[in-house]
This record gives structure tokens, C-alpha cells and sequence, in this order.
């Protein structure tokens, strides 16, 4: 990762701590809330990626620099195989986290252009 990337050095090792009454959104939303700033519920959705397969985010960047941010829970109750990557415009690779059931990232750009956030289920089944 560059000098420009915030992402698992910043916030430390992703954990996930509940108290049982705690579900992993409420803290990811709280992570969210502590260590990011300001939330809207209407940023928050879901996606189902099956087996093997990879989804993708596009997001647009038309002024630097810029804060692309986000975050991920994985509501599987398995193992959890799974990538996130996020590639700048030229086509490099900026951001990857892996095998984490949830995680935050904070990246500043400053590349115009599209950016892909690709989402990877690496589960067999």
C-alpha cells in the first residue's frame, strides 16, 4: 500500500467483540460512527456475492483530492474467504483487505476517474 491509503494500518487489526446482544452491524455502525465520522443509513446496503464469484462497485472521483470510504460485514456464519480490492483509474491496485469479517477503509485519492471496489467470495461452496 502507498503513503496515501488509510486502511487496516490506521484502525488497527479488525476485531469483531459482542456481547451477544450486539450483532455485527451495530458494531461495525459504531466502529463506523467513532473512527470515520458521519453515517447515513441510505450509504448502508447489502450484497449477496455467491460461491466463486466477484462483484463490483463503481465510484466516480471528479475532484482531488478525495475520501473514498467505506466498510464490510460478512453475515456468513462459515468460513470466511473473501477480498475486497480497490483500483484506481490508471488500474492500480490501492486498497486490499482479505479474510476479515469486518473491516474499514479510508482511502485518499488523487486520480479523476473511476474507481473499482471489487468484492470476492473465494468459498467453494
Amino acid at each position: 500500500m502507498s503513503g496515501n491509503i488509510h486502511g487496516n494500518e490506521e484502525y488497527g487489526e479488525p476485531s469483531v467483540h459482542t456481547t451477544g446482544k450486539e450483532s455485527h452491524i451495530d458494531n461495525m455502525l459504531s466502529r463506523w460512527h467513532n473512527e470515520m465520522g458521519s453515517f447515513s443509513n441510505a450509504d448502508f446496503f447489502t450484497i449477496e456475492i455467491k460461491a466463486k464469484e466477484t462483484k463490483t462497485i463503481f465510484i466516480r472521483v471528479d475532484s482531488v483530492p478525495s475520501t473514498i470510504k467505506g466498510g464490510i460485514v460478512i453475515a456468513s456464519k462459515g468460513l470466511v474467504n473473501f477480498q475486497l480490492n480497490v483500483i484506481s483509474p490508471s488500474g492500480g491496485k490501492i486498497f486490499n483487505t482479505q479474510n476479515h469479517r469486518e473491516d474499514l477503509f479510508k482511502i485518499i485519492v488523487n486520480e479523476i476517474g473511476l474507481y473499482h471496489i471489487l468484492l470476492t467470495n473465494n468459498n467453494v461452496k
